[in-house]
């Protein structure tokens, strides 16, 4: 009952610093509406343990159609940032990224990993670049 609950909530960065997100769209539409963008954030209405939220069921899946396949990053336990494989980052670069923001902004009870992954979207798995 946990998407029930506490429903996912997708948005771009751009949406996110301009306070440009709707809430009231099911999962489908919110992924539907999704601006282009190099960087999303996935977590749940209340932003509170959202990391969680990307294990909903077919929420990788719809992800991937709408961007391809695609990196996720654990933000912390409260989000996930999904950032597509198009966007042309490597990575080595977002494995940086993570540890440089979980050393500098990341609580250290809200840390997950340090790891990379990617979502393919051929075999819908996803594989760690520890």
């Amino acid at each position: 009952n946990t998407p029930k609950v506490l429903p996912v909530s997708i948005f771009s960065m751009i949406q996110f610093m301009f306070d440009d997100i709707d809430n009231d769209l099911t999962m489908e539409e919110m992924i539907e509406a999704l601006p282009e963008s190099p960087m999303y954030i996935v977590s749940n209405l209340h932003k509170k343990y959202g990391f969680a939220s990307i294990l909903y069921p077919n929420l990788l899946e719809l992800i991937g159609n709408k961007l391809g396949n695609f990196y996720i990053l654990p933000s912390s336990l409260h989000e996930a940032l999904i950032v597509p494989v198009s966007a042309g980052m490597g990575v080595k670069e977002l494995k940086e990224m993570v540890r440089s923001v979980n050393a500098t902004e990341v609580e250290p009870e809200d840390l997950l990993s340090n790891s990379v992954y990617l979502y393919d979207t051929r075999t819908q798995k996803i594989d760690a670049y520890v």
